[in-house]
Formats: C-alpha cells, sequence, structure tokens
C-alpha cells in the first residue's frame, strides 16, 4: 500500500513502514526531516498540502502505544499487520494466519519448513518480523560468515 507518515510539523517525507520502524522499533518519535517531537503522526494515504493545512489530528483513532493515528480502519488494519507473526514460506498452508508469539512462528519456521531466523539479525536489526529472511541451516552458515 502507498500510505504516508505525517508529522504535525507538516512534513509528509517518511513512508509508513520507515516511520513506523522508526517509532516501534528505533524508539525514534521524532520527525525524519526536522527533528521534531512528535506525541503522534498521521499514517494516512492522501499528504497533500491542502489536506495537512487544514487536518485535524484528533479526530483520528490513535494507537497509545505507537504514537500513531490511522486516516481509516483500511490503513490500521495494514499497520497492525506489520506487528503480527506470519509465516511467509511460499506456499505454506499456515501463510495466511498469524501466529500467537514469536516463540509459536520460530517453532512453526523449524518443524515444518526446516527453516530459521538468524538471532544476531532477530534481535538486533531495527526490522519488522515480516522483513526478516529465514535461513535452512546452510544457509544461516553462509549467513553467519559471509552476510547477505
Amino acid at each position: 500500500p502507498s500510505f504516508v507518515g505525517v508529522g504535525r510539523c507538516g512534513h509528509a517525507d517518511a513512508c509508513w513502514v520507515c516511520t513506523l520502524r522508526l517509532r516501534a522499533i528505533a524508539g525514534d518519535r521524532r520527525c525524519p526531516v526536522c527533528k521534531e517531537e512528535l506525541d503522534d503522526v498521521l499514517i494516512t494515504h492522501n499528504a497533500s498540502t491542502l489536506l495537512l493545512k487544514t487536518l485535524k489530528f484528533d479526530a483520528f483513532e490513535r494507537d497509545d502505544s505507537l504514537g500513531v493515528r490511522f486516516a481509516n480502519d483500511d490503513i490500521k488494519r495494514e499497520v497492525l499487520r506489520l506487528f503480527e507473526y506470519r509465516c511467509r514460506v511460499e506456499h505454506c498452508a499456515a501463510r495466511g494466519t498469524p501466529f500467537r508469539s514469536l516463540w509459536e512462528l520460530e517453532n512453526h519456521l523449524w518443524y515444518k519448513h526446516w527453516r530459521q531466523f538468524c538471532k544476531v539479525c532477530l534481535h538486533g536489526r531495527p526490522a519488522f518480523i515480516c522483513e526478516q529472511a529465514v535461513y535452512g541451516t546452510r544457509d544461516l552458515e553462509r549467513h553467519c560468515r559471509e552476510g547477505d
């Protein structure tokens, strides 16, 4: 989806995934352009200048833990999907169903597909679970030796 994160400062230069990555994973709640501290940002599909001038941030639903407001329910649904534990292995029967925990997803990946996350990347790389690569044993050994 083509969404953008918009701050009260008016900057709409970061895509919605990068906006969420900064806020949720890196703990950085500043505007990536002007560095103003932002209590919340709006994730929207329309960041036109005219809209930004008349925008009433408080009218939109807010997720307090993220400091994010949603322009509509479809956007909220897409944002929350980033935080789900889903199998991304092609042709997996469980692909569309979120797991309840990272532990469940890791077990599924190992016992159904013989794949696993790199623990260093999983815990040290600022990325959502859906952005993390999964590896077979040989691929993980290569990844640890040489990187990707």
